[in-house]
């Protein structure tokens, strides 16, 4: 069996912090082949693609290490946004390709 390593190009760390409502993570050209965004915070995050999240309207990314992952064929283009309902600086992992 060979491995057959895939050339996926730079990965770009788009690691942040949220406080307080939401901001904007980072945002992903149509092309792009990966996507990852982990709360590492103890709140839980709102993620929305392409619109505001607010509580109770997003994906929810749990406290302490909900994450979502986009590869292979579907990768969502446009901002990412996160929403936090905290007063505290919240940190999320981000990486994409």
């Amino acid at each position: 069996m060979q491995i057959v390593p895939i050339n996926i190009g730079p990965i770009t760390n788009a690691s942040g912090f949220v406080i307080n409502g939401s901001t904007t993570a980072f945002s992903i050209a149509s092309g792009n082949v990966y996507a990852m965004i982990q709360n590492i915070s103890s709140v839980d995050m709102y993620l929305g693609i392409n619109f505001t999240p607010s509580l109770n309207n997003g994906i929810l990314l749990k406290a302490n290490g909900g994450a979502i992952e986009f590869n292979g064929g579907f990768i969502p283009s446009g901002t990412y946004f996160l929403w936090v309902n905290s007063a505290t600086s919240c940190p999320y992992t981000a990486f994409y390709a």
